[in-house]
């Protein structure tokens, strides 16, 4: 059914802005003896990345064979806060057995750290600090996912 069939040739440049970036595609469309040429203009525009609500200092400060001592530091970016809650999940099995500074709830790999009484207001810019004490089966990767009020931390995603 050599009447239906259409050939398609493209090629592209791609322009990068401070603000945009631009494609150009050239499509040259052939159909029998007829050929037509289009460009075709997709911009899209640079969104700047969205600082996180927090940065994050995850410290392993003593680890064994399958033990491990961490601190963590966070710096509070949101605001003024009257109570934190800091979230994120172990990707290697990790269990929490004592943590100092907050109140710890472990499901599974997911670790929720709530703030004590005496520690929960922190202004912007000043840190959350907790440490803990957990095991391991051997690998003690350091998790990716800390979110401080629901909200990710460093800007990860």
């Amino acid at each position: 059914n050599s009447s239906n069939t259409v050939v398609i040739s493209n090629s592209g440049v791609v322009t990068r802005g401070d603000s945009t970036i631009s494609v150009v595609l050239t499509a040259t469309i052939t159909k029998g003896s007829v050929t037509e040429t289009k460009n075709f203009t997709v911009t899209v525009i640079k969104k700047e990345a969205e600082a996180g609500a927090c940065q994050v200092n995850y410290y392993i400060r003593d680890q064994w064979d399958t033990g491990f001592v961490t601190d963590v530091t966070i710096t509070n970016q949101i605001g003024n806060l009257a109570g934190w809650k800091v979230t994120f999940s172990f990707p290697s099995g990790q269990q929490v057995t004592n943590l100092w500074n907050g109140i710890a709830t472990q499901t599974g790999e997911f670790l929720e750290v709530l703030n004590e009484n005496d520690n929960a207001n922190i202004n912007k810019g000043e840190n959350i600090e907790f440490g803990f004490q957990g095991t391991h089966n051997g690998t003690n990767d350091i998790p990716t996912d800390i979110r401080l009020n629901d909200r990710l931390c460093d800007g990860q995603i």
